[in-house]
């Protein structure tokens, strides 16, 4: 029983994680971001080959108009299953294709080393060492993943473990096609999730800078050559997305989505991994001064134990230029006032995590006794835990809800009545749902990650805030609803106001109306 569990707990941990994600579809209240991604997918579910902004009639392009996107709307378009669905359903297979090239990159890592053990304690450590403080897109605690499962980011960072694998394989083989795959790969990360592929591109960079010092057969020309040409190449691919310009959104100067990230500096002193980055340093160090020590042992060991520990070594040295790049960029966002740099926190985080993981594994590999590495085993799983707090928010998710504050079908019906380019007129709260059903809207807080800074935001939500919440005369009204070419107007019974009811009973026409929604036409 116990070397069935030691054998299996790989496949058992990535069952329970698929498990609480496919449990999590069904019963988390989604939202937030949740509606900014649904209304890109389901813009794209009417048209493939639009590149008109999804919440508003303007050409100018969206950030979240990705290959991600776009795939999830030809799904929706061939299989005419509603987008939302779709686009829940989707985090069950980023979160099986994160956990599949996750493997594969620990794999192509440690390659000399039992791959299902130090896969099982980087996982551990990855999934339940991060904390909640870190609850944003990116990061891969079990908390925050479940809660972004369905988002591109996911999707992003298996890419990038696959990236990662392909290129570790080139630097072993050299072969042109494990360039190619590996410049695909990145340039697909690139679009769908850019602060993500930076991270990417980092651990090529870092990658190629040691294996200049430990591999003597290539010269740093060379290196620097293949490294030049990759990045160039995944760009160049990026470069041919339609939808939008990968090179003005890395080179758009707004800091408005940076100032976005500004929290995530706040939370820099409440996560754990900076101490598991310091037991991993104590770890290399102790490995190195023991390295010779093997002398009793006969000559095929001693070789094997060599060759395995330079391997690892060059390993930690990847990782750890890595880690310090990523810390400097942090720092950077935090010195340029661009935020969101930060976010490459994340990655740092990861791949502390995985170190810390091969510290276990190496540990567990000096225990004879399986019921020994069992007890080891359960005694890290306590500690992470209980540190965490992980335990008791993951459960709050699961919790089934006995009422939900949003149903997802309720706003349905305007699919009835509303083509993909009328505009709605609707309260600020409503807006940000409206476009993921049908239509688009006059204002919405989700305009701020279009690309086009010069949209005139400002005057938009102003004149969204004048119609519901001032007492302005009829004449205001219509200047409002002409001037932003309203063609419906959204009403919520819950907080109705008599005059605005009154005003759309006598200018416009009643449409639809049920126990929660009422909608008029504009004459």
């Amino acid at each position: 029983m116990v070397e069935k569990l030691l054998t299996y707990r790989l496949e058992l941990l990535q069952s329970m994680v698929l498990l609480l994600t496919l449990t999590t579809i069904f019963t988390l209240n989604w939202g937030g971001d949740f509606w900014e991604h649904a209304t890109v997918v389901q813009s794209f579910s009417q048209d493939l080959w639009t590149t008109q902004n999804p919440v508003i009639n303007s050409p100018t392009a969206h950030t979240f108009q990705t290959p991600y996107h776009w795939f999830l709307g030809l799904i929706t378009y061939v299989s005419g299953i509603d987008s939302l669905l779709i686009l829940r359903l989707m985090g069950v297979v980023n979160v099986a294709f994160l956990l599949a090239t996750f493997s594969l990159f620990i794999k192509a890592l440690f390659p000399l080393d039992a791959p299902k053990t130090m896969t099982f304690y980087a996982l551990v450590f990855v999934l339940f060492s991060t904390g909640i403080a870190w609850c944003w897109s990116g990061f891969l605690d079990i908390y925050t993943l479940l809660l972004t499962a369905c988002y591109p980011s996911v999707c992003a960072n298996a890419l990038t473990f696959l990236t990662a694998y392909f290129w570790l394989k080139y630097q072993d083989k050299s072969s042109a096609k494990g360039l190619l795959i590996t410049a695909f790969f990145l340039a697909s990360t690139l679009l769908i999730h850019p602060l993500t592929a930076l991270s990417a591109y980092i651990f090529l960079i870092s990658t190629s800078i040691i294996n200049v010092f430990s591999n003597r057969k290539k010269t740093p020309l060379f290196a620097l050559k293949t490294l030049s040409f990759l990045i160039v190449l995944s760009v160049l691919i990026a470069s041919i997305y339609p939808y939008f310009s990968i090179v003005q959104l890395m080179s758009n100067k707004d800091l408005t989505l940076h100032n976005l990230s500004i929290n995530i500096y706040k939370l820099a002193p409440k996560t754990m991994p900076p101490i598991l980055f310091l037991m991993a340093i104590i770890y290399f160090y102790k490995g190195h001064k023991n390295e010779n020590k093997n002398n009793h042992k006969n000559e095929d060991i001693i070789e094997h134990e060599s060759s395995n520990k330079s391997l690892n070594s060059t390993t930690f040295q990847i990782l750890y230029l890595n880690i310090f790049c990523l810390f400097i960029l942090f720092i950077y966002g935090f010195v340029s006032h661009k935020y969101s740099y930060g976010r490459g926190i994340a990655q740092a985080c990861i791949f502390v995590q995985i170190l810390t993981g091969f510290i276990a594994a190496k540990l567990e590999d000096k225990i004879r006794t399986p019921q020994y590495k069992v007890l080891l085993m359960s005694f890290l799983g306590v500690f992470i835990l209980t540190n965490s707090h992980l335990l008791k928010e993951t459960i709050e998710i699961l919790k089934p809800k006995n009422t939900l504050s949003f149903d997802y079908n309720q706003l349905q019906f305007l699919r009835k009545f509303v083509t993909k380019n009328d505009v709605i007129l609707s309260d600020n709260e409503t807006n940000f749902m409206l476009p993921a059903f049908a239509g688009k809207v006059v204002y919405s807080d989700f305009l701020i990650v279009s690309l086009n800074k010069q949209l005139d935001f400002k005057k938009r939500e102003k004149d969204v805030n004048l119609f519901f919440n001032q007492p302005i005369s009829d004449s205001i009204r219509t200047t409002i609803i002409d001037k932003n070419a309203v063609n419906f107007i959204l009403l919520k019974k819950e907080n109705l106001k008599t005059e605005i009811a009154l005003y759309c009973q006598q200018n416009t026409s009643l449409i639809h109306e049920n126990n929660a929604w009422i909608l008029f036409k504009n004459k």
